[in-house]
């Protein structure tokens, strides 16, 4: 009896349980998998695919659809294709939605990710994609290619391998995108397009196009397309496609910056007659590339560990000298391209962290050449890295050293240069400082002491009609002070005392004479 009254209660427990499991369970949803054709005639192809469309004009996805290919193929103009907060997803090729030579199609509320291309406009016209997200894309996010008069708005394009595209693509409107970790690539003849309010890691994407002696002052990115004379200087720019683009661009000044972890850092396409002075260029996958550029100048810049330092491909006769290639993966790739790699001697060429020449006359220069291809050698590499250090005369001073430079001081009051060095590396014992002095900042003879103690120095060159002079000197390693004092000869303090004391004489003659009984104080 009580065994069936215990069994009974059991069963109902059972039951019971399974019935509140099957009121609380929800059905999973279900993820469509295929390519979806919109075909010319407004039908859905296959039938089965999560589009609906009353009017063959607006199609709504109703569920989320994974491809391994295309997403969503567009054969028909003058629609809409809302995706209603639903998701495109790839396999890594095709993709996401297909607007080949299309017009008049409005892309929106839709989620496009990991397709080679998230969406597609080539030969394209009068198309608006606005309100999605477009991500982790492993080629481009939205490529537009010889397409024109589209708009590109509100979109958030995010880590993708470059955010936006244009290739051959005019007169297109790309407003209030919001780009992280990429950005836009203006290429191939693309012009008078307006490129507004977008921001690029929540700073803003300054295009500029047809622009005049203009100053950059803000940006996570800059593109310069056709313009003359603009200064992009004292910018932090990281993590986007390319930090700075000059296509078409002339008598233009890239200083200053710090163009770090980006895919390219600065790119000159078609452009001539710039300069690039006193970057920072590193952790970037390419450093510096040059695509068709000539007579633009390239030194005191810092570049570092970048997979190419400098990519150079049909651009000639660029000056590159006064450099840091430290730890670059290949440190120059050049083709079809012959430019200068030093700016003579003394002043010297560049530094390079895997050259292994020595310098055996004490000047600071490889007695041999540092060889990047037949056609390309810079004569006289650096046995140090370059620095150059601002003073407050108007005039920097360049120090070659293999030492860490910790600070560097200059005092007007006394004409005097204070620097604190280390030791570049644990087990270095020697170091060395090469010093380029104007003399409008400290004139010769100099007197130069390490941690108090003065040093001998040698003078390599010394110029009075350029008014500079460079001095070598070397110490035993530790963390050092260094003092540069501009020195008074006796001759000098001499004549300068002799003519003082002639003024003085010429001047007390000249004073009236007035009687006194006072006895006058020797």
């Amino acid at each position: 009896m009580y065994k069936k009254i215990i069994s009974g209660i059991i069963l109902t427990l059972l039951l019971t349980g399974m019935f509140s499991l099957a009121i609380n369970v929800r059905p999973i949803k279900s993820t469509w998998t295929g390519t979806v054709y919109i075909r010319a005639d407004g039908s859905i192809d296959p039938p089965d695919a999560p589009i609906i469309t009353h009017d063959n004009v607006t199609y709504t996805l109703t569920d989320n659809i994974t491809s391994s290919g295309d997403g969503i193929v567009v054969e028909r103009d003058n629609i809409i294709i809302d995706g209603a907060g639903h998701t495109l997803e790839g396999t890594g090729s095709g993709s996401g939605i297909d607007l080949a030579g299309r017009t008049n199609v409005t892309i929106k509320n839709i989620t496009i990710t990991a397709f080679a291309c998230g969406i597609g406009l080539y030969y394209s016209s009068n198309n608006t994609v606005s309100g999605n997200t477009i991500t982790a894309n492993n080629r481009i996010g939205i490529v537009l290619e010889f397409s024109s008069n589209n708009s590109i708005v509100g979109n958030n394009i995010a880590n993708n391998m470059f955010g936006m595209r244009l290739s051959y693509s005019s007169n297109n409107s790309i407003v209030g995108n919001t780009f992280i970790k990429d950005g836009l690539v203006a290429l191939s003849s693309s012009h008078h397009n307006a490129v507004e309010n977008n921001t690029v890691n929540g700073k803003p994407l300054v295009y500029l196009e047809g622009m005049v002696d203009h100053r950059v002052e803000d940006a996570g990115q800059v593109i310069l397309v056709n313009c003359t004379g603009i200064w992009v200087k004292d910018l932090n720019l990281s993590s986007t496609d390319i930090g700075v683009q000059l296509w078409e661009t002339s008598n233009s000044v890239i200083s200053g910056n710090n163009v770090t972890n980006n895919r390219v850092g600065i790119v000159l396409e078609f452009s001539s007659n710039n300069s690039i002075v006193g970057n920072n260029i590193a952790n970037n996958l390419n450093g510096i590339w040059l695509d068709s550029s000539s007579n633009n100048s390239i030194f005191r810049n810092n570049i570092a560990n970048n997979m190419f330092g400098i990519w150079l491909y049909y651009s000639s006769n660029n000056g590159i000298f006064h450099n840091n290639f430290i730890d670059n993966t290949e440190q120059v790739y050049s083709s079809a391209s012959t430019n200068v790699w030093d700016n003579g001697y003394p002043s010297g060429g560049n530094y390079w962290s895997d050259y292994t020449g020595v310098d055996s006359n004490g000047d600071g220069i490889g007695d041999a050449p540092y060889a990047i291809d037949v056609n390309n050698v810079d004569r006289y590499p650096l046995m140090g890295p370059f620095n150059s250090f601002d003073t407050s005369v108007g005039y920097s001073v360049d120090v070659i050293s293999n030492s860490t430079v910790e600070d560097f001081r200059y005092f007007e009051s006394n004409s005097t240069i204070v620097m604190h060095v280390s030791n570049m590396t644990a087990n270095q014992v020697f170091g060395f400082c090469r010093l380029t002095i104007p003399h409008e900042v400290m004139s010769p003879p100099y007197t130069v002491k390490v941690n108090g103690t003065e040093v001998e120095y040698k003078t390599i060159y010394e110029n009075y009609t350029e008014e500079i002079s460079i001095i070598y000197f070397t110490y035993e390693h530790s963390k050092l002070e260094i003092v540069v004092i501009q020195e008074f000869p006796f001759n000098t303090m001499l004549s300068t005392f002799l003519m003082l004391l002639a003024i003085s004489l010429i001047f007390t003659k000249k004073l009236p004479y007035k009687k006194t009984n006072k006895i006058p104080h020797l």
